[in-house]
């Protein structure tokens, strides 16, 4: 079969409830039926829906996944068991574990879970929409080189716009606040870059569909899986019955249903 061990790490700093306009909407009615329709959604919750699918795609690999925000969460280890991995990621929030973002720390945490794996492919998906401004004992590109140590792809995703806004309740009710725009693309492709792998820049749920279909392209290997079939067989008991019903018949037609010429 087809399959690797692939960690996901998404961020859930505060940044991921904003949502990214785009440059064609002119009112504030054409924004609100878009929310409303749902083809505008937080960030956090249009990652979910693609990393998803991305999963859906690839039964055959063992995959993992860390929520971060300033300290890494471990969510769930590499396994082929993908509703336990769905019903994790449906839990997710932007803002549950944090409102900064530390990039080193979820590529140390994955590598130190991947390190080990007997898998001829070892791969890191780093989604964030922002910087890092968490000051960890190891740097974002320290933690790469950790991961070119151990022959670890990563692949890094920038989600965002600069024309992004999150939804605030006040006392005038709900409001849209202009969100600073952060990210750090620069440093997002050199640590791609350290291990061979690739920075993809999603802008909004079509950018970050397609970049998941490169990705999913991309990593394909192949490795061997023990397959264990546990059988019983059933024909010897319709057997038995069989063999029974011919010496009742025979035994009938000898004794009362015996016919004389």
């Amino acid at each position: 079969v087809e399959g690797i061990d692939i960690i996901l790490a998404i961020d859930l700093s505060g940044s991921m409830k904003a949502i990214d306009v785009p440059t064609d909407f002119r009112t504030y009615q054409e924004l609100q039926r878009a929310l409303e329709k749902g083809t505008i959604r937080e960030r956090v919750e249009i990652a979910k829906d693609e990393i998803k699918k991305f999963v859906e795609k690839r039964p055959n690999d063992r995959i993992g996944l860390i929520a971060f925000a300033p300290m890494p969460y471990f969510a769930c280890p590499p396994t082929l068991d993908h509703n336990f991995l769905y019903k994790r990621l449906e839990q997710f929030q932007a803002g549950m574990i944090g409102d900064s973002t530390g990039i080193a720390g979820p590529i140390a945490s994955a590598v130190e879970r991947l390190k080990n794996s007997e898998a001829k492919r070892k791969v890191i998906v780093l989604f964030t929409d922002g910087k890092n401004n968490v000051d960890a004992r190891i740097t974002p590109r320290q933690a790469a080189q950790l991961a070119k140590k151990f022959n670890i792809i990563l692949y890094t995703v920038g989600i965002g716009t600069p024309n992004a806004y999150i939804i605030q309740d006040g006392i005038f009710g709900r409001q849209l606040v202009p969100l600073a725009h952060e990210f750090d693309e620069k440093i997002l492709k050199e640590m791609a870059e350290i291990t061979g792998g690739y920075y993809y820049a999603a802008k909004d749920a079509k950018g970050l569909e397609k970049t998941m279909n490169e990705i999913n392209k991309l990593e394909k290997t192949t490795m061997e899986q023990p397959k264990f079939v546990n059988y019983r067989d059933i024909a010897f008991p319709f057997i038995n019955a069989g063999i029974i019903l011919l010496l009742i018949s025979f035994f009938l037609g000898n004794t009362f249903l015996l016919k004389i010429p």
